[in-house]
């Protein structure tokens, strides 16, 4: 994923010059190599940090074209935090699963679930893949060969019911053995008038099950996959 700044002195990239920390720049004014500690520190009344030295203090004021000085970027009086836009709320900051502003601490590890059903118009396929490494193509390596291939499905009539089929989706437990994955591919590739979207959903679909669909989505015409 693209980062919008890399430290020149440890070459790594993060979200923002304000919020990275190394070794090799000043964590105050963010210069390279880091000031040095005076006796005394001294404040500025605009940003409300305080600095090393006389140095530090003069670097945070420079700026360039394409770069806001570190005084630009003021910190709360109050609370200290970086205050990013009008809407700035004491001892709170962004929580990227939460999606709001959160007490500094908060502790959230699972994003919340949205609805998978976005419309009535939508079906939802579970798939589970059964592989065997048993196919040699070389002396030390071997082709993954999925031998099976489950399925289950539901809509927004039958999302609640555990257990039967559907009397819109019909059937909704699925095995596929003689060319599971082709045989999946052609049922989630038929005509359904009432499902808007088809939306598969597997364990590994980045690392894994994935790749035995791109092997044969190239053999399908007038379908759209969206990956």
């Amino acid at each position: 994923m693209a980062k919008r700044y890399t430290c020149k002195a440890c070459n790594r990239s993060c979200w923002s010059e304000i919020t990275h920390i190394c070794d090799q720049t000043c964590s105050v004014c963010m210069t390279s190599p880091p000031c040095a500690v005076s006796d005394g520190r001294f404040p500025c009344d605009e940003c409300n940090r305080h600095f090393r030295s006389r140095t530090c203090f003069a670097n945070h004021k420079q700026s360039t074209e394409k770069r806001k000085s570190v005084c630009e970027r003021k910190r709360c009086a109050t609370c200290g935090l970086l205050v990013t836009g009008d809407s700035h709320e004491c001892n709170k900051l962004f929580c990227a699963n939460c999606k709001q502003k959160r007490n500094v601490g908060h502790l959230c590890f699972i994003r919340h679930l949205k609805d998978v059903l976005s419309s009535a118009g939508d079906k939802v396929l579970y798939v589970f893949y059964k592989t065997t490494q048993n196919t040699r193509y070389s002396k030390k390596a071997t082709f993954l060969v999925p031998d099976l291939v489950c399925l289950q499905q539901f809509c927004s009539q039958c999302e609640d019911v555990e257990d039967g089929d559907c009397v819109r989706c019909g059937k909704r437990k699925h095995s596929f053995w003689d060319d599971p994955v082709g045989d999946i591919l052609s049922y989630e590739c038929q005509p359904r008038p009432w499902a808007k979207t088809i939306i598969a959903i597997a364990h590994n679909v980045k690392a894994f099950d994935l790749h035995f669909i791109l092997i044969r989505a190239i053999m399908l015409n007038g379908s759209l996959i969206r990956l």
